[in-house]
């Protein structure tokens, strides 16, 4: 079974790790062998420039990826990630005129990738979870249903985001869905009643 850190790694992490390591190789055999590379020169650099060059070029198409993402949940577009890893922690929702459950929801002021709380609960049927955002960091709020992921758009600074589903008793997972917070810790678990 896949793991959710293991399940998160891109070809730029692979290509960077072999680097790193080729990296350590080469430095390690230089300082051990006054004499290294010796004749395989031109295939000791061959193989540094051909992995720094691929390193560079899959961070490149790693942030064009990253932007595409947020472009997307900026639009509304959800985004799916169903690994669930909840917290502990609980807000209690307070019901509306329609019988919906309203969630608040807030994100770490000074920057960090962090929610106020890793758990909500509330009752079966409609359900609200507002995200307010005092953070300088960009955020939103997504969760993971079995009828499918929705998410609110990215806001920054003072902007709330939004996602409002119908749910059945069970246990869903919320997060941020902005790339690399989710996998920072920033998800919860909403528990339905």
């Amino acid at each position: 079974m896949l793991t959710l850190a293991a399940s998160q790694f891109t070809a730029f992490h692979v290509v960077g790790i072999i680097f790193a390591c080729w990296a350590v190789l080469v430095t390690a055999l230089g300082i051990t062998r006054p004499d290294f590379p010796g004749s395989a020169e031109r295939v000791v650099l061959g193989i540094s420039v051909l992995l720094a060059v691929s390193t560079v070029g899959l961070a490149i198409g790693t942030v064009k990826g990253e932007k595409k993402e947020q472009a997307e949940a900026a639009t509304g577009k959800a985004q799916a990630n169903p690994k669930p890893a909840p917290n502990a922690g609980a807000a209690a929702p307070t019901p509306t005129q329609q019988g919906a459950s309203q969630l608040k929801l807030s994100t770490d002021p000074t920057g960090n990738l962090k929610f106020s709380t890793n758990a909500l609960s509330a009752k079966a049927g409609n359900v609200r979870i507002t995200l307010t955002n005092p953070s300088p960091v960009p955020h939103n709020i997504t969760l993971q249903t079995p009828a499918g992921t929705k998410g609110g758009p990215t806001v920054g600074k003072g902007g709330t985001s939004t996602v409002t589903a119908t749910v059945k008793p069970g246990k869903y997972v919320y997060y941020c869905s902005v790339p690399g917070h989710r996998q920072a810790g920033m998800q919860g678990e909403l528990t339905v009643k």
